[in-house]
């Protein structure tokens, strides 16, 4: 008997059953494919903001004055002391520290003659602080001679801040964040250090820095450690350095994102589990009701492992197909109407990227056809062992 022709024929045969089934697993790819997208972008909107909060730590060099940082940890201000550059591989090495960006503070100016601007070197490709509030993402990283400013910040009409003869190009812009940072300017190391050496020669002197040397490196913490045990860790293995601790007020804030993103977690594996249980009760069900067909087969000849196989192909098939057209329909939904859902869901929501979406979906596809397998094993094993005569009267 060729059992792939049996198999479409009773899948014709058996319309209402089979549309079931495809139904069902195409209700468990699109719940999936769809929670898996939704908990993964508020999972990303609350890393955003806790990210938004600054460094959790601030490593300065012994004895600098404290009295002036204030606030969220987005910038140093502190230009007292200079550590070696070299100290930023002492910090990494520390258990539980998850990035570290170092940040040079080179002096202040005051272009309106009432407020001050604060010019700090700052590292792109490691930071962590600014790129939250960057307005558009720097591809390239900071180029000589150019800067990224803050929200308040004056910049003439031609892009450029002539600071004490050094012309600045400012290529990108920081959104409000109503601290000093706002009026702050940034530039790459080797852009400060040169801007340095210019006020010296200008008579304008900023702090002119050893080479290699940094005034403060920025850490930021890993999700599940405590910040507070890490500043610990810091202050005991690297010599010579202060941690500072972000404010309580932001800890907390912190530690309520991080609660939040280990609930989405467990909310995303728990649809997982809930959605593989239903569509494997589905597929159970109606194994269960063809006990006399298959009774009926093997009277005819057929043995347990060609009827065994019979099933588990059917049911692949169905849950292949109908897992697909949940993928498909779902993936439309999702690239289509990310506005709606913006809306609906409260929260702001992305179109997701196509390779992300396709690897989602495979996933989401081998789900529900592994999980309609697994489901006909149970029914399938019992009907193994049941002798014929007892198949047949059920």
């Amino acid at each position: 008997m060729n059992w792939w022709v049996f198999t479409l024929r009773n899948l014709r045969g058996s319309l209402f059953r089979s549309l079931s089934i495809v139904i069902s697993a195409a209700l468990v790819a699109s719940l999936v494919l769809a929670a898996t997208q939704i908990i993964a972008q508020a999972r990303q909107n609350m890393e955003a903001s806790l990210h938004r909060l600054g460094a959790d730590i601030i490593v300065i060099p012994f004895g600098t004055m404290t009295q002036g940082i204030e606030g969220a940890r987005l910038m140093s201000q502190t230009r007292e002391r200079w550590m070696p550059r070299s100290y930023l591989h002492k910090i990494a090495a520390v258990p539980g520290v998850g990035a570290v960006s170092p940040q040079l503070f080179l002096g202040a100016y005051a272009p309106d003659g009432v407020l001050s601007t604060y010019v700090l070197a700052y590292e792109p490709e490691s930071d962590f602080t600014l790129l939250p509030w960057l307005e558009t993402p720097l591809e390239a990283g900071l180029k000589m001679g150019e800067a990224v400013a803050g929200s308040h910040v004056q910049v003439p009409g031609d892009g450029k801040v002539n600071l004490y003869g050094y012309p600045l190009v400012v290529v990108r812009r920081l959104a409000a964040t109503h601290t000093d940072i706002d009026r702050s300017l940034f530039t790459s190391f080797e852009t400060g250090y040169e801007l340095a050496a210019m006020a010296q020669v200008n008579g304008r002197p900023f702090a002119r820095p050893a080479p290699q040397s940094i005034t403060a490196a920025m850490v930021r913490v890993d999700l599940g450690s405590d910040p507070h045990a890490v500043s610990l860790s810091i202050l005991e293995q690297v010599p010579g350095v202060i941690p500072l601790e972000n404010p309580q007020l932001f800890q907390s804030e912190r530690r309520q994102l991080v609660s939040l993103i280990r609930t989405v977690l467990v909310l995303l594996g728990f649809t997982w589990l809930l959605a593989v249980f239903f569509s494997g009760l589905t597929f159970s069900l109606l194994v269960n009701e063809r006990r006399q067909e298959i009774g009926v087969l093997r009277a005819l000849g057929a043995s347990r492992r060609s009827v065994t196989q019979a099933l588990l192909l059917e049911g692949a098939l169905l849950a292949l197909f109908g897992g697909l057209l949940g993928v498909l329909l779902t993936s439309g939904g999702l690239l289509s109407f990310s506005g709606g859902l913006e809306n609906l869901l409260g929260m702001p929501f992305q179109s997701p990227e196509i390779v992300r979406l396709l690897l989602v979906g495979l996933l989401c596809l081998f789900v529900s056809t592994l999980s309609a397998l697994i489901s006909a094993l149970i029914p399938v094993r019992r009907i193994y062992r049941m002798e014929v005569s007892l198949a047949m009267r059920e």
